[in-house]
């Protein structure tokens, strides 16, 4: 066996361990992110922190905060996401429950008045926080480098 053919097999058998190691931690740091900016009125890329004003009343009544778009009700549905498993190679988080209404909100939903956005999740490495990206890329040369 060639040196060339020794590294491929090394680095192979290293890269198998990439998703858990690099891409689960990660996944969940942009998790505890997203929460961390909800829970703020705020997400990753674009996102309508106000409630339409007849929503927001309804809200009123109900006593139920108005001012920001949390995605909390009452039985906080967000702050319940599963633990990171592999889907086509990368590392994917879902909910607990609820999840069908947390993708409305990121893909948008269409109203009379135009669509209302809450990017929740980041759509590309360009809305994940340096600090994140930053220890994403610090996992992988640590995992390639064997340690």
């Amino acid at each position: 066996m060639t040196l060339g053919e020794q590294f491929g097999v090394l680095m192979n058998a290293r890269a198998k361990n990439l998703v858990v190691e690099a891409a689960y931690p990660t996944a969940e740091e942009i998790t505890a992110k997203m929460k961390e900016l909800t829970l703020g009125g705020d997400g990753f890329g674009e996102y309508m922190p106000g409630y339409k004003k007849t929503y927001a009343k309804v809200r009123e009544r109900k006593g139920l905060q108005s001012e920001l778009v949390t995605l909390r009700f009452k039985n906080k549905r967000i702050e319940r996401t599963t633990q990171p498993t592999t889907v086509m190679g990368g590392a994917e988080i879902g909910f607990v429950e609820g999840g069908k209404i947390f993708k409305y909100h990121q893909d948008g939903v269409e109203y009379k008045s135009g669509t209302r956005t809450r990017t929740i999740f980041p759509k590309s490495w360009q809305e994940v926080p340096y600090d994140i990206y930053d220890n994403f890329i610090k996992r992988i040369v640590e995992v390639m480098n064997g340690k």
